[in-house]
């Protein structure tokens, strides 16, 4: 497997020696390449695991394959819990303290052979958090989103909407990007059940992180 994402490819290696019929869609589904049916089967994949400089445990998913890499969904949420504005005020995710968190004290502990492993997302950012459609395929507390943007696959599947905190020991409420479209200070959030609500900028939830690792 030489010329392959390093991280990608420890994936690889451990489904094969877990597998009792390991078999190349499933390959496939891992490293994000194959035919275009093939993308439902992102969920097949062994996930990915890595330590933060903090300690920090962080274990993902794939979730999309995109033209210049697989998007992760992480399992759990950071341990700390974040206002998206501590002041209340806030006019979008891309002015947030969430936001700020992530690309800041979150980007800064990550291990570097996982910086060189990202690929940027159009803001130049190489960690962010789920969208409110990405999650539940519609926008119902948030502001609406472009056509464009689907439901992850995995998604469809109620347990994977809901996250657990960093211990995995109970189940907790994560921000989405969305702005809510009828409250002025709140966003749009995923509950510990699954389901979509929205609440307050300056209440502290969970960060769910996502990037993308090129492929």
């Amino acid at each position: 497997m030489e010329g392959i994402n390093p991280i990608l490819k420890g994936s690889v290696e451990r489904y094969l020696k877990k597998s009792k019929y390991p078999n190349l869609e499933d390959v496939c589904a891992i490293l994000g390449i194959g035919e275009e049916e093939e993308e439902a089967k992102l969920d097949v994949g062994d996930e990915i695991s890595f330590v933060l400089k903090n300690g920090t445990a962080i274990r993902a998913f794939p979730v999309k394959k995109e033209t210049d890499g697989m998007l992760f969904c992480s399992l759990n949420c950071l341990p700390e819990r974040i206002a998206m504005s501590e002041s209340g005020e806030c006019d979008s995710y891309e002015e947030s303290d969430v936001r700020k968190y992530l690309c800041e004290n979150v980007y800064q502990a990550l291990p570097e052979n996982i910086k060189e492993s990202l690929a940027p997302f159009e803001n130049g950012d190489f960690l962010r958090i789920p969208t409110e459609k990405e999650v539940f395929g519609k926008n119902e507390y948030g502001e609406e989103e472009p056509e464009s943007v689907t439901q992850w696959e995995p998604m469809k599947r109620v347990m994977n909407r809901v996250a657990g905190d960093s211990n995995d020991e109970y189940t907790v409420w994560y921000w989405l990007k969305n702005k809510s479209k009828n409250h002025s200070s709140a966003f749009a959030i995923a509950t510990n059940t699954g389901t979509a609500t929205n609440n307050g900028a300056s209440y502290p939830f969970g960060v769910r992180p996502v990037f993308k690792i090129k492929i």
